[in-house]
């Protein structure tokens, strides 16, 4: 570093060196949390951009709009089905990157819940969040439950309801998956 050191009216401008390793402070590194949705992700050792939620619902608005939001919050892959037939082809063939399902549970053709009965019986989801969604949960407390008998880690969502309340139900989810792989190799 070069300065000025002369005085006013002295002659010509002489350098001087100044010492300059004086280190700034820094402020304390701050804890990155790894949220249990990105912890899945590294144990299923899949990268954001290959990763897919499978997300299943015969209203299409919502399924257009939840889509776009998953997308979003998670920054990954939705893939969308309308209905369970659907749902259960694109978990199929969603293997090795399947991260997520969301799904609706009274729809035409199949259900949600028999959509998950049904990939559960085939060993498709074994290690899978599931987020069950529907406006008539108490109706389908039966269903949901013969579903996710077998250790299917899951969350329930009453519609309507926000993303906020969508995302915390995933990481929910995703946080029993986690606690269900830890206590497995324990």
């Amino acid at each position: 570093m070069v300065v000025d050191a002369r005085q006013p009216g002295e002659g010509e401008p002489q350098e001087m060196a100044v010492k300059t390793d004086i280190v700034p402070e820094q402020a304390p590194a701050e804890a990155v949390t790894v949220s249990p949705f990105e912890q899945l992700l590294e144990r299923m050792a899949l990268q954001k951009s290959e990763a897919i939620v499978s997300l299943v619902d015969d209203e299409k608005a919502l399924r257009v709009m939840l889509g776009r939001a998953l997308t979003r919050a998670l920054g990954v892959a939705t893939y969308t089905a309308e209905h369970g037939e659907e749902g259960l082809d694109l978990i199929q063939q969603s293997q090795g990157k399947l991260c997520l399902v969301v799904t609706d549970i009274n729809m035409p053709k199949m259900s949600g819940a028999k959509m998950i009965h049904k990939a559960r019986d085939k060993g498709l989801i074994e290690n899978t969040p599931v987020v069950f969604m529907s406006g008539l949960i108490q109706q389908n407390a039966a269903e949901i439950a013969n579903a996710t008998t077998g250790g299917i880690s899951h969350e329930i969502l009453q519609k309507p309801f926000g993303i906020d309340v969508l995302v915390a139900a995933i990481q929910s989810a995703c946080q029993k998956v986690l606690d269900k792989m830890e206590n497995a190799s324990a």
